[in-house]
């Protein structure tokens, strides 16, 4: 009974040990991580939104730093994904939610500063 119960605890020791390696990786990643700003410019340039998208979530939940190069990209994420927004909610008649959602495209098309001339190309690709 006794050396069942030694083998248990070594083995949840052993889970414990590998969680707490696993969480320590997990903030070393967080805390040191930076911006692809290639990556971010890529998908700008091939008009992969979808991706500036997770991209940019995936930064923003990570704290990864910034600058302004990168917090363009990041407003032509905002941009794409309130249009996308407004789009869904103009189908489904939600009038409120999508004046919302228009509004929140206005101020992300500031943010986009040199790349607000994207704007056009991300409505003709939400377009019915």
């Amino acid at each position: 009974m006794l050396i069942g119960m030694n083998i248990v605890i070594g083995v949840l020791c052993l889970v414990l040990f590998g969680r707490v390696v696993s969480m320590m990786e997990s903030i070393v990643y967080a805390c040191g991580r930076s911006v692809n700003a290639g990556q971010l410019e890529r998908d700008v340039r091939y008009d992969d939104f979808a991706s500036l998208l997770g991209d940019y979530y995936t930064d923003v939940t990570t704290g990864a730093r910034t600058n302004t190069e990168i917090e363009e990209y990041y407003g032509v994420a905002r941009y794409y994904e309130a249009m996308l927004w407004h789009r869904a909610y103009t189908e489904t008649s939600d009038q409120e939610r999508a004046a919302e959602e228009l509004k929140k495209a206005e101020e992300a098309y500031e943010e986009m500063g040199s790349w607000n001339l994207l704007a056009e190309s991300i409505e003709k690709i939400l377009e019915p």
